[in-house]
């Protein structure tokens, strides 16, 4: 879940 959680993250951090 965490690991989840961090790849969400990054998604919405790289996209931004």
């Amino acid at each position: 879940m965490c690991k989840r959680l961090h790849l969400n993250q990054g998604l919405s951090s790289k996209k931004s």
